[in-house]
């Protein structure tokens, strides 16, 4: 079993800068994306060249910032024609050159509010992962109960849209058995429900399938209002919690990388 922890959105703000900057010095994240176009995204850079552990990949985003759309704008600008795949493979070059210039080894691509899970930016972000040789690709399926922390909550709307998208993939993609990029193979975000516990945490540590897993972070250092209402601050309180770090000290059920 082996397992990556990943903390989205560095590079956003001050405030997200802070939490990850904490989560790292901690010990307790293994990976990052970052946001290139966000004000502190040069902070983010400098301090992440001071901590080469850290796999650093990019946070593709084309919903939030100057002149972004929102996530269902985008999507039906898409299904009907109104932005086409060129301008976002356009725009996911520009991106991965600015952080490229950085000098940061890239281990990975993924995006913000998931939205490379629809089918035409899947493929063509995919095909961007082979054609610069980025090993790592967020493509399984999120656990819509979180399984491995015992959930029951009912799933949101947007949930099930990533679902039905990865659902998608599956039969339209992977069936072709394109998957050597498509890691990890189990996702948990533990910004999914903001009710978790750093009880819920230990039992989704305890219950890793086999394979690899990437657990999804969304931090702040601070209690501000969130767009995509997460509990950032909570969720960081949990990562630097006693028994978060206690289980990644002691276990040894499962490698991190």
């Amino acid at each position: 079993k082996k397992l990556i922890i990943t903390a989205d959105d560095f590079g956003a703000t001050k405030e997200i800068n802070q939490g990850i900057q904490q989560a790292i010095l901690a010990s307790r994240i293994t990976s990052v994306s970052l946001m290139v176009d966000l004000p502190y995204f040069a902070k983010a850079v400098r301090f992440l060249k001071q901590h080469p552990q850290i796999a650093v990949g990019l946070h593709f985003n084309l919903t939030e910032g100057e002149l972004r759309r929102s996530l269902l704008h985008t999507i039906t600008s898409l299904a009907f024609g109104l932005l086409s795949t060129q301008n976002v493979k356009d725009e996911l070059l520009r991106q991965y050159k600015k952080l490229k210039k950085t000098g940061l080894s890239i281990s990975h691509i993924d995006s913000h509010e998931n939205i490379h899970i629809f089918p035409p930016i899947f493929k063509l972000m995919y095909d961007f992962a082979e054609q610069y040789q980025i090993p790592r690709l967020r493509a399984c399926p999120f656990s819509i109960g979180q399984l491995g922390m015992m959930r029951n909550t009912l799933p949101t709307l947007k949930q099930l849209f990533l679902w039905t998208a990865h659902g998608c993939n599956y039969s339209l993609f992977f069936k072709h058995k394109k998957r050597k990029k498509c890691i990890p193979s189990y996702i948990f975000d533990l910004n999914w429900h903001n009710d978790f516990t750093s009880k819920h945490i230990s039992q989704l540590f305890s219950h890793l399938p086999s394979g690899t897993t990437e657990i999804i972070c969304h931090l702040s250092s601070t209690v501000t209002p969130d767009p995509l209402s997460y509990d950032r601050h909570k969720c960081l309180s949990c990562l630097l919690g006693a028994d978060f770090g206690k289980i990644l000290k002691l276990s040894t059920s499962f490698s991190l990388l």
